[in-house]
Parts: structure tokens; C-alpha cells; sequence
């Protein structure tokens, strides 16, 4: 997946990219200290490029909640995004969550309906996290006034430093 970021990146150049980790690992039975050295590497090079980047986490799948090589790849995905100090969407806890309130008002929600829930719920994080890459950044600072133009009333032009002052008129 790292390469193939890597490749994408080169083709389209984009300001963010949103990852989706850890599924096929989980599948492959990847070491999690290897999945998180992967992250950790791929997105290092990403923001030495100037990439912003936003991990997705795993689905919540309630046949897994217990199968610790699952939850140890949960674990790896959060770590690295601590130590890179970026945003991930806790798709897997969002859904636990509806899982359990919903279990808790009698209800039976099926794996479609917790993958539909889920759908929801992404939707709604990929787009705060959008909309908090497009507006959180610092502002450019404000252009200085722009200078008046010569006319011939005689004015004097705007100082262009602030410690700068025109000179005070003489007379009365």
C-alpha cells in the first residue's frame, strides 16, 4: 500500500490523502510492528511532501471485537497516527458504539446494518476532516494598503513601514 501511495502521489499531487489501513493486513496476518513501521515510513515521506494525511480506521466487525490480531492491528494504526501527530477517523469505535446503543434498546442490528451505519458515519468524518484541512490552516497575512495613486490635490502617499509617518502639516 505504501508504494502504491507513493505512486499515486507522484502522478496526481494531492494536498491530502485519506488512507484506509490495516484491513488486508489484518487478512495477510501481518505483524502489527511491521504494519506500524509501514505507516510510520509512508507517512513520514508524505509529510516531507507537504501531504496532509488522514487515517481511516479499521471497521468495526462484531465477529472480531475478540480476535486480538484484529485488535493489535487497531492498536498499531493508532499508534502510528499518535507519534505522527495526524487525524484518524475512528471508524471501528463509531460503530461499536451505535452497535451497543442499539443492543442496549432491544434491537438486532445485522452486519448490513452496521456496514450501512457505518457508511453513515464515514461520510460524516471524511467531511469534517476535509472541511478541517480546508479551514484550519493560518491565513496569509494582510497585504499592506495599496499606496494612493498621484493626484493633484497634493496629497502625500501612505507610509510604506508602520514606524513610518508623514509629516504633520504646518500652519495654525
Amino acid at each position: 500500500a505504501a508504494l502504491r501511495i507513493r505512486n499515486e502521489v507522484a502522478l496526481m499531487a494531492p494536498d491530502v490523502v485519506f488512507w484506509q489501513a490495516g484491513a488486508a493486513d489484518a487478512i495477510a496476518r501481518t505483524p502489527p510492528d511491521e504494519l506500524k513501521d509501514t505507516l510510520n515510513q509512508a507517512i513520514g515521506w508524505l509529510k516531507e511532501h507537504e501531504i496532509d494525511v488522514v487515517l481511516i480506521g479499521m471497521r468495526y466487525i462484531r465477529a472480531m471485537a475478540r480476535d486480538k490480531h484484529y485488535q493489535d492491528i487497531r492498536r498499531a494504526i493508532r499508534d502510528a497516527q499518535r507519534e505522527q501527530g495526524i487525524l484518524r477517523v475512528g471508524h471501528y469505535e463509531a460503530v461499536e458504539t451505535l452497535d451497543r446503543i442499539r443492543r442496549q434498546r432491544g434491537e438486532s442490528p445485522t452486519e448490513l446494518d452496521l456496514t450501512d451505519a457505518g457508511a453513515l458515519c464515514m461520510a460524516n468524518f471524511l467531511s469534517r476532516a476535509l472541511a478541517a484541512k480546508l479551514f484550519a490552516k493560518p491565513q496569509p497575512t494582510a497585504l499592506p494598503a495599496p499606496s494612493p495613486t498621484g493626484s493633484d490635490t497634493g496629497s502625500t502617499p501612505a507610509p510604506s513601514a508602520p514606524d513610518q509617518r508623514a509629516p504633520a502639516p504646518k500652519g495654525n
